[in-house]
């Protein structure tokens, strides 16, 4: 085999995958934004569902958050919640995700926190409230997952949430009014 011979054959050989990395590389921003849209994955007799994934780390770091839970599932709208969270998963983590918002912007009204003016963006007010250390870690860091998993829930497809996930993240929701109750509201 001489030298061209050897050539054209390696070129042949390593054109595909060098495309295919460049390719890789040029979008690997919107296929890691495609491959976190994956819900249920199949290959021959291996199903893996990974669609529920953030409703787990909800349950995971509400489980976390330093709470008492006196109280907690006594609240009469608990009912309203599982009866919505029965025809609607979805409107359900929506009304729980507007009172955990009412709930952080009437946080950043008290004493301490840095006031900041009217219409100031949700995730400036978790700043502030970061900053000022008003609310634990492991709170905020719910919070901003439970936003997450909001923002899915309203935006994109959720054929795999069920009224036992919508009522996790209502739960959830009742750790952070908790948190925050204990700061004085």
């Amino acid at each position: 085999m001489d030298l061209l011979t050897f050539s054209v054959e390696m070129t042949k050989a390593l054109s595909w995958p060098l495309v295919t990395f460049i390719v890789f590389l040029l979008f690997k921003n919107h296929l890691l934004e495609m491959i976190a849209l994956i819900r249920k994955f199949k290959y021959k007799d291996i199903e893996v569902e990974i669609a529920k994934r953030e409703i787990v780390e909800v349950r995971e770091l509400s489980s976390a958050t330093q709470i008492g839970k006196e109280g907690l599932y006594s609240l009469g709208d608990l009912e309203h919640f599982k009866k919505l969270a029965d025809i609607s998963p979805r409107a359900a983590i929506t009304e729980a995700w507007s009172r955990v918002e009412s709930l952080v912007y009437n946080a950043a009204q008290l004493p301490g926190i840095e006031s900041r003016p009217a219409g100031t963006s949700f995730s400036n007010i978790l700043f502030s409230l970061r900053e000022t250390r008003a609310i634990e870690p492991a709170t905020l860091r719910l919070i901003e997952k439970m936003r997450k998993v909001r923002n899915k829930a309203v935006h994109m497809e959720t054929d795999g949430l069920n009224s036992e996930d919508a009522m996790d993240y209502v739960l959830s929701m009742k750790h952070v009014e908790a948190a925050i109750k204990t700061l004085g509201l």
